[in-house]
């Protein structure tokens, strides 16, 4: 039962928001897409977004390519996955398995953390000319101790091969990561020397 006032006929309007002096104002015109368009500043219309629109973009639907690629991708997993069980003896599943959780579990709980914790310190502490130097460094540093930590690690030794590692890779790491700094933050000096000029 609608509840607004009665036209000449005897009819109610329908109920819209109420004005500044207690009238209510019927809804605006639906537009294309079906949505009402309501009153804004100066008598122009707004359209009131629907549903998906409010919330973000609107709702996509996943057409052939998606599930094709998603099976191939799956197919390859499992016949990875096939592979490395046939193959026990080379592949070792559970040293597999501990690498695989082990790697995410120290992305989430330390690599990540760290790197933000750094990016912030860098952020705030290294002034605006030698940040981006900086940064640079810090990533090609970072790469490199990933790359050398096996060796690092001494992880072939349990290959009982004295040969397989024969350097001390630590020592060598570090040697390059202060060649790196050095590198990065002359071309920087130079480089800022030659704008000033």
């Amino acid at each position: 039962m609608s509840t607004g006032p009665e036209g000449g006929g005897g009819r109610r309007a329908a109920a819209g928001p109420e004005d500044g002096d207690g009238r209510h104002a019927a809804a605006g015109p639906e537009d294309a897409g079906g949505r009402h368009a309501a009153a804004g500043p100066a008598g122009h219309p707004t359209i009131e977004p629907t549903e998906p629109e409010a919330h973000g973009r609107p709702l996509e639907r996943r057409g052939a390519g998606f599930w094709v690629s998603a099976a191939a991708g799956w197919a390859i997993i499992g016949w990875g996955i096939r592979g490395a069980l046939h193959h026990h003896i080379d592949t070792r599943p559970r040293q597999l398995v501990d690498f695989f959780v082990g790697g995410a579990l120290a992305h989430d709980l330390l690599f990540a953390p760290l790197v933000l914790i750094v990016g912030v310190l860098v952020a705030r502490l290294v002034p605006g000319r030698w940040r981006a130097p900086v940064q640079t460094a810090a990533i090609i540093s970072g790469c490199l101790a990933l790359f050398a930590w096996p060796e690092i690690r001494d992880y072939a030794g349990v290959l009982h091969n004295p040969t397989s590692l024969p350097y001390n890779y630590t020592a060598n790491v570090a040697i390059l990561i202060a060649v790196v700094w050095v590198v990065v933050l002359g071309s920087a000096a130079i480089a800022g020397r030659l704008r000033r000029r």
